[in-house]
């Protein structure tokens, strides 16, 4: 694979001004490249010429900025969840991106995809300075900037890596969605995926529909017809958590235990089933439920012993179960593990319960 960092190759300003006309470099003529980003460039900035001049409809206050869309589109955003799940849910950045996509999609042929496999020009800095630039125009060229965004994508990422993120794209959405909701509206004391530390809202029993968050309707929606196409047990497990934040844990636990034979040691699935079964044995007074939460959680907890999330649960399905010693060893890691959060402060909150109910109680 070619090797960016060489000083030899061209800089964004220069693979600008060859598509504005200029003659290439003599070394851009021999350097495989520097030949892969200008023909690819070149080929986008023909097909750009075939995109619309907009997309329909209207930006919102939350709408992303042309530069976002644009690290989205170059892999540079990849990993912002929250911006990913704006774009996958809104009609306006959605197709914004969609358009990007698709056109780049359509226009590489086999070779430039092998080309631009080879390009390791994907570092941070390189990508924000030329989603920057091509993101805000520039001269004489007045095209669209969300489809400056495209020949960026084309200089930056391969075909497969665009693919992927259609693919997953909407895992993280729903995913975000999810997070959303629990954060909204924490519906029970144990914990989920969050956006953030929440207190509970709600009490037990079913929600309405004007409890629920606008979040958690949306994702259920995609997640039905994600179902639809095939039970996968990311989509099990993410059915799983809505009906958790709906309050319906048989159905949770019907879903995470499909997850679960399809994935029997995720991590996610052995906490997210732990919790359902947890919420279910505290709505139902039934026992025997955190006995088996806390068993998925031993599991979880051997697997990954410091992610907090598991820790938390584990120590507040033990103080459930009456089991004074082990929640206190367990609320002591959690705060080893994180001491300032606001889930810090809750299971610092518990833990002096703890110690103050030992301590009546005559221990030592």
């Amino acid at each position: 694979m070619l090797e960016q960092g060489n000083n030899e190759h061209l800089s964004v300003d220069e693979i600008l001004k060859i598509l504005d006309g200029e003659a290439v470099p003599d070394h851009a003529t021999m350097c495989p490249f520097c030949i892969g980003a200008i023909a690819v460039a070149r080929v986008n900035d023909q097909a750009l010429k075939g995109l619309p001049h907009g997309p329909a409809g209207k930006a919102g206050p939350d709408c992303l900025t042309d530069f976002d869309v644009a690290r989205l589109a170059t892999g540079g955003g990849s990993q912002d969840e929250f911006a990913l799940a704006h774009a996958a849910t809104c009609d306006w950045c959605g197709r914004r991106l969609k358009e990007i996509v698709e056109d780049l999609n359509s226009e590489l042929s086999p070779e430039e995809e092998q080309t631009l496999d080879g390009l390791a020009s994907g570092t941070a800095v390189w990508q924000n300075e030329l989603a920057s630039r091509l993101a805000g125009g520039r001269g004489a060229r007045r095209w669209s900037s969300w489809g400056w965004a495209a020949v960026a994508a084309s200089l930056l990422v391969g075909t497969s890596v665009t693919l992927w993120w259609i693919g997953s794209a909407r895992t993280h959405s729903v995913e975000a969605l999810l997070a959303q909701a629990y954060s909204e509206r924490r519906p029970f004391d144990f914990r989920l995926p969050d956006r953030g530390y929440s207190p509970m809202r709600v009490e037990r029993g079913e929600s309405s529909h004007a409890e629920r968050p606008g979040a958690l309707d949306r994702a259920e929606a995609e997640i039905k017809s994600r179902l639809a196409e095939g039970s996968q047990p990311r989509w099990q497990r993410d059915r799983g958590i809505a009906k958790l934040l709906d309050m319906k844990p048989q159905e949770a636990i019907d879903s995470l235990e499909a997850a679960r034979k399809q994935q029997p040691d995720d991590v996610e699935v052995l906490t997210d089933l732990a919790v359902a079964y947890a919420y279910r044995g505290e709505a139902q007074s039934r026992p025997v439920d955190f006995g088996v939460a806390l068993n998925l959680l031993d599991r979880a907890k051997r697997q990954s012993p410091n992610d907090a999330l598991v820790v938390f649960n584990y120590a507040l399905v033990s103080e459930k179960l009456l089991s004074v010693e082990e929640a206190i060893r367990q609320w002591t890691s959690y705060l080893n593990l994180d001491n300032s959060s606001g889930w810090a402060v809750e299971a610092r909150k518990h833990l002096e319960d703890l110690q103050s109910k030992k301590k009546s109680a005559g221990g030592n």
